[in-house]
């Protein structure tokens, strides 16, 4: 089995972080969708926010295992440092998702001002959150891949 590094298992480690907060903002987009689907889809809507909700706590327990097991012990204080490259694409991704929601956010205010009992408050929480959420995970695999295409050419 090949050796990998102490940075490598840092960077592995958050990328595991990102793919849980994605799942997460599926267990969002679901309790989201109540309010836009027929009733004869609403009543798969728990199964399947339970079962992206297991994955994300099967994720959740791989992430500890992962600190446990395979992050070093010297280095573990290196997931919280602020000049490492993941820590640099986190806070690419952190703006982008910021920038999104509170457009989102701007968006769903002017649609709301003409019909106050379009939807109910809850479901424009869930919707915030699952696009916070998911913009934010899914940009930091962007800018992480974009990196990795820049430093292979």
């Amino acid at each position: 089995m090949k050796k990998v590094s102490g940075a490598n298992q840092i960077d592995n480690h958050r990328i595991l972080l990102f793919v849980s907060m994605f799942l997460l903002s599926l267990v969002f987009l679901v309790k989201s969708s109540y309010h836009l689907l027929s009733e004869e889809f609403r009543s798969y809507l728990p199964i399947i926010g339970n079962v992206v909700f297991v994955l994300f706590l099967i994720v959740l327990v791989v992430l500890i295992f992962w600190r446990i097991k395979y992050v070093p012990k010297g280095k573990q204080y290196q997931l919280l440092s602020m000049g490492s490259f993941v820590n640099e694409k986190f806070d690419q991704a952190c703006r982008t998702s910021w920038v999104l929601t509170f457009l989102l956010l701007l968006f769903v205010t002017n649609i709301k001002d003409g019909n106050d009992n379009l939807f109910p408050v809850r479901f424009y929480i869930d919707l915030t959150l699952f696009c916070m959420l998911a913009v934010f995970s899914v940009s930091f695999f962007y800018y992480f891949r974009l990196w990795e295409k820049e430093s292979n050419i």
